[in-house]
């Protein structure tokens, strides 16, 4: 991320980082990392473990869950949108995440 307010308004847009002060967020932003994804590259599956928070520069990414029917999709989130916070809450994904389109995000790993 190129703005200290940018990473700042990012992680505070993550309801459980919404409280940490300056110093925490920025500790947290020393662990972002810029990763790109083709269209239709998974990011992470159902029920694996909740290792990283994404945030989406640019593109569009699908999250969608698995039914007796199949991969159902459940929404598709595109820039300044997070997603895979509830992963790191609970150690295991409860939904998987693909590429729609090319996919630009900034990724914390979290290490347990």
């Amino acid at each position: 991320m190129s703005d200290d307010l940018d990473v700042e308004a990012l992680f505070r847009s993550v309801p459980f980082f919404a409280v940490l002060d300056r110093v925490d967020l920025a500790r947290l932003a020393g662990v972002l990392e810029e990763v790109p994804y083709q269209a239709d590259e998974r990011i992470f599956a159902e029920a694996s473990e909740g290792d990283a928070l994404h945030f989406i520069h640019s593109g569009r990414v699908r999250i969608s869950v698995r039914t007796p029917g199949g991969e159902r999709t459940i929404t598709d989130i595109g820039a300044g949108a997070h997603f895979g916070e509830l992963g790191l809450l609970l150690t295991r994904r409860t939904a998987s995440a693909t590429a729609h389109t090319e996919l630009l995000s900034d990724r914390a790993r979290c290490s347990r």
